[in-house]
């Protein structure tokens, strides 16, 4: 079944800004993946492939033997396949309000399996690393004959002799893993080569929780949030020298950041007083606006940036996930973009453009709550001229 309503996006402006004409539709690319889901499960994190092709997702299970774990499934097919997935053993499940909703500790909390913190090698292989309960591991789809390939990463104890939680994990350019490790019972962020056995190089020996690492496009260096003084900023590691640079010094906290498609901008959150709002600054933590605010904050990923080809825009969740923006940076307009779901969150962009009937457009991914109350992963595809 194919939905072939068009909707037309109104257009708003930013911080008093002029909204420039223009228009943005976006048109159903599918529903099939709705008809494939577990009724028992809450599908949340889409993360596509670099070229487009695919898409993995985190499945929550909700109640005693539900699957929950890491799936995939392909554009166009929409058969869903499992990396690494186990049957719920507890009953209960996640309570949306409590906060760490999607911390490790929350998720091992509640069942004694998780499979989540999933990324993709930034090269056209399908391969990818992604935590399994406390430890990282890598793997590879054989996209021919459906076959998942996996094998354990990286395993780090404390000083205790005890098993120590690594996570959010990114893949970067020369196959360099860098991944956050609670071993030292702070949080510090090391790095590790996908075919090295090795011990992990320490990256980071601060006094505080150093999360969310992210490549730049070109592998040289890291943007990271940083706790220090009890306050959460943005810092960019060189990865030659691992010296590392405050990008932000603020009261509020600044967390996730993400690179724009050439490395030259950041974007990021900012945490205040109950609000998030998105902002954006240099790569060298110049030049700093906001974006948009009361945006809902992707909890496991970054802010959306479009391939690079749509100039510097990036797609956006509202405060309460009924709505979803796109926003130009360097004029600070908006487009609303209408759809149909409620209770959305974790937008994902296709990195690879499309073109039908001479329109450039792209393809985006996210969460919503479907009508049986359950969050399902959402397709939809943007025309944009």
């Amino acid at each position: 079944m194919r939905i072939l309503a068009v909707f037309i996006l109104l257009v708003l402006s930013v911080n008093g800004a002029q909204a420039e004409t223009g228009k943005v539709s976006a048109a159903w690319v599918g529903d099939k993946q709705k008809l494939l889901h577990n009724a028992t499960c809450d599908d949340v994190c889409p993360v596509w492939s670099p070229d487009g092709k695919m898409i993995a997702f985190e499945r929550i299970g909700k109640g005693i033997g539900a699957f929950q774990g890491i799936y995939y499934f392909e554009r166009g097919d929409y058969n869903i396949f499992p990396v690494s997935e186990a049957k719920k053993k507890k009953e209960g499940g996640f309570d949306p309000k409590k906060k760490g909703y999607y911390s490790l500790e929350n998720m091992l909390d509640q069942d004694d399996f998780y499979a989540g913190y999933f990324s993709w090698a930034p090269d056209n292989s399908y391969r990818f690393v992604f935590t399994q309960s406390l430890d990282l591991y890598t793997g590879l789809i054989d996209v021919k004959n459906k076959i998942v390939q996996k094998k354990h990463f990286v395993s780090m104890k404390n000083g205790n002799g005890e098993v120590a939680a690594n996570m959010y994990a990114c893949w970067g350019k020369n196959d360099a893993i860098v991944f956050l490790s609670g071993c030292t019972g702070e949080g510090d962020l090391y790095m590790l080569n996908a075919a090295d056995k090795n011990k992990p190089k320490r990256l980071t020996d601060t006094k505080g929780l150093d999360t969310t690492p992210e490549y730049s496009p070109d592998g040289a260096k890291i943007a990271y949030s940083s706790v220090c003084g009890g306050n959460t900023d943005i810092f960019c590691l060189n990865t030659l020298n691992q010296k590392s640079i405050s990008l932000t010094d603020w009261p509020a906290e600044e967390v996730n950041p993400a690179w724009s498609f050439d490395g030259k901008m950041i974007a990021f959150y900012v945490l205040e007083k109950d609000r998030c709002s998105l902002w954006v600054m240099n790569a060298d933590g110049s030049n700093k606006k906001k974006a948009a605010d009361r945006v809902l904050r992707h909890e496991k990923g970054c802010p959306a940036w479009l391939p690079g080809v749509f100039g510097y825009k990036i797609v956006y969740i509202s405060e309460y996930g009924n709505n979803m923006y796109l926003v130009d940076i360097p004029a600070l307009t908006k487009w609303e973009v209408a759809v149909n779901e409620q209770v959305m969150s974790d937008v994902s962009c296709n990195p690879c453009p499309i073109e039908q009937l001479g329109k450039k457009g792209l393809m985006i991914a996210y969460s919503a709550q479907a009508s049986n109350g359950r969050k399902r992963i959402f397709i939809k595809r943007l025309s944009m001229w």
